[in-house]
């Protein structure tokens, strides 16, 4: 049987002033087993080791001897503020090490967000340092800071797995933190300034960090710096699970810049300036990514991107991009590469550049021999809204502007017009119908594009509403048939024909020429 007391001194005692007065130095959480004996978990007050909340004297000395050899372990290291209102400033003359230690919690106190008000990092040490440096934890958790490179770091906070022990780093959070470079001009080691680096050196595990409800502003005139960098370097493929939800950025040259590792990166805030980017970069390997409910302000420049992707996925599952919300700057919003890609539901976009922005490309391929596949509600209209080439996928409703509509991609075995009804010819190959075809199956859809030659990608329109060339007269409501007299062409009858029917006729046309059709096969 185990059993927990919670042991405060009473109000008489000398050494720690009373819980009332929220002067609490240290309160021993004591848990004691009949077998094991006591195990002592502390929440210790940062000023009891030393740490000078006023920002005089340096605490970096103070702070590295308490979490040296796994200090940390077993304890809540609290940065209260002062007097009412008043905040913890501490100075870092050099970098704060955080090595080899699990389950601990650093906590500011009152959370942050863009304003500040809590537990300020301050650092005052070489150019091109990191303000805290966190190596092998495993069961942590960062909440309630500000980490301030002050112009001069080049890395706000490292989590990685680059030192010698035996503890993985795993299972972090970072919760209501302010990343903030502090940079005033585009000059010095600010300018590659990284918020937050996660396993950037490491070639295993840094797995399961989560950062959630926090800020990243990089304040730079350059376009070098990074908010969250995942593997920048060398790191880790199996950097996995990375959480990405309900952030801000602001300011910063990439949002997040991803090399290696997956990550879900969800509900998040861009708010870019003129020289940001992209909102969202991968490169190196990655794994699944899941890009979902993104808000993007990213729009003062004309060279703004929401996401790029600098890779070929060759791992399977691809990227999800679903319902975010998109400025279109003048160029491609969505830099998709040769990838697979997949939605569930729609994203929107709209125009940026101070509502300026052109009725541009919403998605492109840049890499992967500009070819990639969709599918799901993607919110795009294709072919208009799509610079590269879409090799495969299945849409549904909502891929084509002129109605609902539901559609595939498939290999054109010879030049198609747009309009002209098709039918297989081999694996994944269509063909223009010829006069007379007929025969259940015959029909698979209509081409919604215009390949001028084989082996060519087709888009197979299977439901919605399209404009065929029609030989002779249709009435509203006529079945749509593969022309008897024509390739490539429809008529209008009354007759059902099993096998033969297009669609149905929504406006009536004399004369033969062009007919609107509502697609849906059977």
């Amino acid at each position: 049987m185990v059993g927990v007391c919670l042991s405060i001194p009473s109000q008489g005692a000398s050494s720690v002033t009373t819980f009332a007065k929220r002067n609490l130095v240290e309160i021993e959480l004591s848990t004691t087993n009949a077998e094991s004996g006591q195990i002592d978990q502390q929440v210790v007050d940062a000023r009891s080791i030393g740490v000078d909340c006023t920002g005089t004297n340096d605490s970096a000395t103070a702070l590295n001897a308490f979490s040296n050899a796994g200090g940390l372990t077993g304890v809540k290291l609290v940065f209260p503020s002062g007097t009412r209102g008043g905040l913890c400033l501490v100075k870092l003359g050099s970098t704060w090490k955080i090595y080899n230690s699990t389950s601990f919690t650093i906590d500011g106190g009152a959370r942050c967000g863009l304003p500040g008000n809590c537990a300020h990092f301050k650092y005052t040490g070489s150019a091109g340092g990191t303000v805290v440096d966190m190596e092998r934890v495993f069961g942590f958790e960062v909440k309630n800071i500000l980490v301030d490179g002050n112009g001069t770091a080049a890395a706000g906070v490292i989590v990685d797995e680059n030192a010698p022990g035996n503890v993985a780093t795993y299972d972090g959070i970072f919760q209501g933190v302010l990343f903030n470079a502090n940079a005033s001009s585009a000059s010095g080691p600010h300018n590659g300034w990284v918020g937050l680096s996660v396993s950037p050196v490491s070639r295993a595990n840094v797995a399961d960090i989560r950062v959630i409800d926090s800020a990243f502003e990089c304040v730079h005139t350059g376009s070098g710096t990074i908010g969250y960098g995942l593997g920048l370097t060398n790191g880790s493929q199996n950097a996995l699970i990375e959480v990405i939800r309900h952030n801000y950025f602001e300011h910063c040259g990439y949002g997040i810049y991803q090399k290696n590792g997956g990550a879900i990166i969800e509900e998040n805030t861009f708010g870019g300036d003129v020289s940001t980017i992209d909102d969202i970069y991968l490169s190196g390997t990655s794994s699944h990514e899941r890009i979902v409910a993104n808000w993007s302000e990213s729009q003062q420049g004309p060279s703004n991107q929401f996401f790029k992707a600098a890779f070929q996925d060759v791992t399977g599952p691809g990227i999800e991009i679903s319902g975010n919300q998109i400025p279109i700057n003048g160029g491609c919003a969505l830099d998709i590469g040769g990838n697979t890609i997949t939605s569930r539901e729609p994203n929107v976009w709209y125009k940026g550049v101070a509502g300026q922005g052109k009725e541009s490309a919403k998605a492109c391929a840049t890499s992967g021999g500009s070819n990639f596949t969709w599918s799901g509600p993607s919110g795009l209209s294709w072919p208009e809204d799509v610079i590269g080439t879409l090799t495969a996928g299945v849409f549904l409703p909502g891929s084509l502007k002129n109605g609902p509509s539901a559609g595939m991609i498939a290999n054109s075995g010879a030049a198609i017009a747009q309009g002209v009804p098709v039918k297989w010819t081999g694996a994944a190959t269509v063909v223009g119908t010829t006069a007379g075809d007929s025969g259940a199956g015959v029909v698979v859809g209509v081409a919604a594009n215009a390949p001028g030659t084989s082996g060519r990608p087709t888009y197979v329109m299977t439901s919605g509403y399209i404009v065929m060339a029609a030989d002779g007269n249709c009435s509203v409501g006529q079945f749509v048939i593969v022309s008897r007299q024509n390739g490539g062409r429809v008529q209008c009858t009354s007759a059902y024909a099993a096998g033969t029917v297009i669609g149905v006729a929504l406006l009536g046309k004399k004369g033969g020429g062009g007919v609107y059709v509502q697609v849906g096969l059977r």
